[in-house]
């Protein structure tokens, strides 16, 4: 037994001397050679090192790391932290891996990296530091890398399943595109992973968000994006895939930030957008969302107008926007609106318009009232006022313009099922000037209202330069078949505005003093034939024809037309003076146009010149011929 004790005893020094020459040796400036001989022999992908060091009890240093490749990939600094397995001393465990000062030009490096990750070597934590990349057009400069508790597999991403990760990166380029000063802090689970930060820059813009993958989408939670420019004219086909991937990928958003950017689309712009707007869900669909909304901008091209200075708060639930303000400048003047709007519907309860100046050159200017007419069927505003606005209409040849409008309105229903109307409300209008039809009015008059579907124009009053024109009308909206009655009394009423009309290829000079009285069915165009009846007297006075060869005083009696329900008649009306003779007369039934006739018949014939005109003015048919037979 004595014996058994004392060959335990020898043992036992003897494995302590070995280990202690070990230590002495790694310690002693023999370690390179003991490194490169010995243990780098056991790292598959790793050939030598130029200097080995080691510190007790476990920090192995290695300098000037000779890659096992082809391309004699070179590393600065490589330090691990070794726990020897005795038991296996094939097996390493490395609690922490240092790898610095590396250039990787070639996919091979890549691959004797990962053999890093083999069954021969347990690490805990990999740093990467002073990294520099470039491998089939991908550029990454100076990168930093931290991967803790790494569980590693070549069917995941990157070949890591799980893990924190921890990234800086000075610049990473690809295909003419650059990200700079990148970084990102994450935890990396299949389908689960977590970024709890990363930014970059792009194209002077940052970036920085945080997010959660939820299977294979991304839930973004506070995102922000500043001096953003995005043109989708020069937009690279790499970042049109990334926005394209964002789109597919990215289910909701917290909380997103845009500030100091512009947007560049194809037909609109936003310039110096700030935007603040949270709880945005997949589809991006306006109607789709429940969420809080704030945008200002210095301008926005949209509908062809450019908005200056737009601000917008806005609350969204499914199918609503409620906006709390909405506020810009157009045409030089200031619009501002609140109220709530649907898919279907437009319910406004302030709107404003101040100082407007709106020149409307082409009828593409008027898509944007064109887009409210086709797709809301109900339009209301429960305090509208305009003041000061001046509108001027240059589109087609029948030009027209009015000049400091001012328009006030109450509790106003002015679209409902896809019609226009005044359903509801109280309305005045006033301008300082108006000129359509071929009409100059100063001051003219509007005041309108309709009660429990009564549409009452209480007064039209339109001051002419030798005359005025004064309505009143009514219509009943309650009920299908709408019915209506219209009075007009008009004096000084310049008589090209009259005639022009019905028989535009004259000229005349003088005035016509005009009485309407008329009523019947609005429901359709067959209830209105149907029903038309009342009168039409039209005295003109003062009469001239202007041709080329001069002006011709005519005298003409009363035009009085009748009608009676639909059907018409004009009792033979002359025109007479020097060198002309005329007679207006016809008779028919508007659901007849067809078998009904409305006739102009004129001879102008002055010296050797003679002009004959016929036209019938229900079915728009004219004849003109040069000499008289």
């Amino acid at each position: 037994m004595k014996r058994v004790w004392q060959l335990l005893l020898v043992i036992v020094v003897i494995v302590t001397l070995s280990v202690a020459l070990l230590i002495a040796t790694l310690t002693s400036p023999y370690a390179t050679n003991i490194v490169n001989r010995y243990l780098l022999p056991q790292i598959e992908g790793v050939r030598s090192a130029e200097k080995a060091t080691f510190q007790f009890p476990s920090t192995m240093t290695l300098q000037g790391v000779q890659l096992n490749d082809t391309h004699q990939t070179y590393i600065e600094l490589l330090e691990a932290h070794v726990n020897w397995q005795w038991s296996s001393p094939s097996q390493l465990s490395i609690p922490s891996l240092l790898i610095a000062g590396l250039n990787i030009q070639h996919k091979a490096v890549i691959n004797e990296l990962s053999l890093l990750h083999s069954a021969q070597i347990d690490i805990d934590h990999i740093a990467l530091r002073n990294v520099d990349l470039a491998i089939d057009g991908v550029i990454a400069r100076n990168l930093s890398l931290q991967l803790s508790q790494p569980v590693f597999s070549s069917d995941s991403t990157y070949g890591v399943a799980k893990g924190q990760l921890k990234v800086q990166l000075e610049q990473l380029y690809w295909q003419n595109e650059a990200l700079d000063n990148i970084y990102l802090d994450m935890d990396i689970f299949p389908s689960e992973s977590k970024i709890y930060a990363l930014s970059f820059a792009w194209n002077k813009a940052s970036f920085s968000t945080q997010a959660e993958q939820q299977g294979d989408t991304w839930r973004l939670l506070n995102t922000q994006i500043d001096k953003l420019t995005y043109d989708q004219s020069t937009l690279s086909s790499v970042a049109s895939s990334s926005v394209n991937w964002l789109q597919d990928k990215v289910t909701s958003i917290d909380n997103l930030a845009i500030t100091n950017s512009h947007f560049y689309l194809e037909q609109d712009r936003i310039e110096d957008l700030q935007l603040n707007v949270a709880q945005l869900t997949a589809p991006f669909d306006l109607w789709q969302q429940n969420t809080e909304l704030s945008l200002d901008a210095d301008n926005i091209v949209w509908q062809g107008e450019l908005w200056l200075s737009p601000i917008v708060i806005a609350s969204l639930t499914q199918d609503n926007v409620n906006i709390e303000q909405l506020s810009t400048q157009l045409h030089q003047g200031q619009i501002n609106l609140s109220g709530q709007v649907t898919p279907s519907a437009i319910n406004l309860s302030n709107f404003s318009v101040r100082g407007l100046k709106w020149h409307i050159e082409q009828a593409s200017q008027l898509q944007l009232l064109h887009q409210l007419s086709t797709q809301y069927r109900d339009i209301s505003i429960e305090k509208a006022k305009l003041s000061n606005v001046q509108v001027i209409y240059l589109a087609t040849p029948n030009l027209w313009q009015v000049s400091g409008l001012d328009v006030e309105g109450d509790s106003l229903t002015l679209r409902s099922d896809n019609e226009f109307a005044l359903w509801n409300g109280r309305l005045t209008a006033s301008a300082n000037t108006l000129n359509a039809f071929g009409l100059y009015s100063a001051q003219p008059w509007l005041a309108t209202h309709n009660q429990e579907g009564m549409w009452v124009i209480d007064d039209l009053y339109i001051p002419l330069e030798n005359g005025v024109i004064d309505t009143k009308a009514n219509m009943d909206m309650s009920v299908p078949s709408r019915p209506w009655d219209l009075h007009v009394d008009g004096f000084g009423i310049p008589s090209q505005t009259l005639i022009e009309p019905i028989i535009p290829q004259l000229n005349w000079l003088g005035f016509g003093d005009l009485t309407m009285d008329l009523s019947g069915l609005g429901g359709d165009a067959a209830m209105f034939s149907h029903s038309l009846t009342g009168y039409s007297n039209l005295d003109l006075r003062e009469l001239f024809l202007v041709s080329p060869a001069g002006e011709f005083a005519i005298d003409t009696n009363l035009i009085e037309l009748r009608f009676e329900r639909g059907r018409f008649s004009l009792p033979k009306s002359t025109l007479s003076g020097e060198g002309v003779a005329g007679v207006i007369y016809g008779e028919g039934d508007l659901l007849s146009p067809e078998h009904s006739q409305l006739m102009f018949e004129l001879t102008h014939q002055h010296e050797a010149q003679c002009l004959q005109i016929t036209r019938d003015i229900v079915n728009q048919r004219s004849q003109m011929q040069l000499g008289c037979q």
